[in-house]
């Protein structure tokens, strides 16, 4: 370990032991969306100006206690939401909860006292309705990306913990019974016969938004990557006609795209004088590869979200939502 690196770590013990005693955040924002959809980068730009504490995947099989042993995707009806749950996401809410893994990237970047925070996950997407239903202050927003695309970098980032199967979602009756009994004739094709990995992910993330969007309102705000990729600054618009975000303090537009055009991710090439491409996943994807992935998103009915361009159709989309909202009460 470097003299720097050294540092960094006990700049992050210090944290770790100072932030529970630290004031609560006067506003709360809650990303949740489909691992590497772009949630990290999204954050990024709602946190342009640095003036919020950034908290990376609170919710994770692997690290969060509560989940332990269960399901990557763990789904939560009301009823399901212990008191330990509760007031784990309490503590989350309220900036308390920290780890190393939470608050790495916010060393020299980011202060701890920050008025604000940002908090990110991946792996909430069965559990948002309920959770965001009993923190009414939270403003939430889902991020969204094409599935081909969410798949592709799955695959190329697969020492990291993704769920690989929809098999996994049929195991819960309760998430079944809350969600998916119209898509059963759907799940029924995945469990007859065997399915490509690639198969598999796109039905992993059609289940994933049919929660989302099933239980949390119609009207909660999605950010598109590919349109947020093509102008960051258009985020302010998306999100403040959403109740949850009028009052949220954002960045300038300046700062949003100094922080686009400075961040390096996976649809846009690390020469910030380069056009943005959110759909460069195109070119590394066959057209059998696409046409499958179509087929799933058939499956499910949604192989119209996107056009044939790959970006996101938002009225088909907002329309499914409100043939589908069943808010959590």
């Amino acid at each position: 370990m470097t003299i720097q690196e050294h540092l960094v770590a006990l700049k992050l013990r210090w944290r770790c032991l100072t932030q529970p005693f630290r004031k609560a955040p006067s506003r709360v924002a809650w990303l949740v969306g489909s691992g590497r959809s772009g949630t990290t980068w999204i954050s990024s730009l709602l946190n342009a100006d640095a003036k919020a504490r950034e908290m990376f995947e609170p919710m994770h099989v692997l690290h969060t206690p509560w989940m332990k042993q269960g399901p990557t995707h763990p789904h939560l009806a009301p009823h399901q939401v212990t008191a330990r749950i509760q007031g784990w996401f309490q503590s989350v809410f309220e900036g308390q909860h920290i780890t190393p893994r939470t608050d790495r990237d916010n060393i020299g970047k980011r202060s701890a006292n920050a008025d604000k925070l940002i908090v990110k996950d991946v792996f909430a997407s069965a559990a948002a309705g309920a959770i965001s239903s009993l923190f009414p202050d939270v403003a939430v927003a889902v991020v969204m990306r094409h599935p081909a695309a969410v798949a592709l970098s799955k695959q190329s980032h697969r020492h990291w913990h993704w769920q690989w199967s929809v098999a996994e979602f049929q195991q819960d009756p309760q998430l079944v019974d809350d969600h998916l009994t119209l898509w059963s004739p759907a799940l029924a094709e995945f469990s007859s016969k065997p399915r490509s990995e690639w198969e598999e992910l796109i039905a992993v993330w059609c289940v994933l938004h049919i929660v989302l969007f099933q239980s949390l309102p119609k009207d909660t705000p999605i950010l598109h990557y590919e349109r947020l990729s093509l102008d960051p600054t258009s985020m302010e618009g998306v999100l403040k006609h959403s109740p949850g975000w009028r009052d949220w303090a954002f960045p300038s537009h300046d700062q949003i795209q100094a922080a686009a055009t400075t961040m390096s991710f996976v649809s846009k090439a690390s020469d910030a004088s380069q056009q943005a491409n959110p759909t460069r996943w195109k070119g590394q994807v066959s057209d059998q590869l696409e046409k499958e992935a179509r087929a799933v998103l058939g499956l499910f009915g949604m192989d119209d979200w996107y056009d044939d361009d790959g970006l996101p159709n938002g009225g088909v989309i907002q329309r499914w939502r409100e043939a589908h909202a069943q808010p959590l009460t």
